[in-house]
């Protein structure tokens, strides 16, 4: 009602002005007439495009935390920096010298991880040595890291 009376204040006070004015009263016919055909239609199709455009936006929000996530968990499995593998200089973690390896990787989830890959490949899979073997190995081979 408040809404009704001041938009009628309003254009009574513009329909005065516009006897001088041009663009006043064309601007007036405006502010008059009802609507186009269709607009609340037009209104309710933009409403709903935006919802689907929301949701989307989620479903991609969710995509992106679990690529990241496996990112992540890879990052450690290899041994490198979490954030940027190595690849940023400026990185707050490493300062790009977070490359696979630069730390020390998850062994045993790397090698239940890859093994199965590995089998398929008619490859030969691979197993941790006991921490004797290793130790006597590491000896032979100047300290390199043995995996039988």
């Amino acid at each position: 009602m408040v809404n009704d009376q001041l938009t009628a204040a309003l254009t009574e006070q513009l329909s005065q002005q516009a006897g001088s004015d041009p663009i006043m009263a064309m601007l007036l016919q405006q502010m008059a007439s009802t609507p186009p055909d269709g607009a609340d239609e037009e209104l309710a199709e933009l409403r709903s495009r935006l919802e689907r455009s929301g949701r989307k936006i989620e479903r991609l929000r969710a995509e992106l935390a679990a690529a990241n996530a496996m990112a992540a968990y890879v990052a450690r499995v290899l041994g490198a920096c979490e954030r940027c593998w190595g690849m940023d200089q400026f990185c707050r973690g490493c300062l790009g010298r977070g490359h696979p390896g630069s730390s020390q990787p998850d062994v045993g989830t790397l090698i239940d991880w890859v093994s199965p890959a590995l089998q398929r490949a008619g490859l030969p899979t691979i197993t941790l040595a006991s921490d004797q073997t290793r130790a006597a190995s590491e000896e032979q081979e100047g300290g390199h890291h043995a995996v039988v």
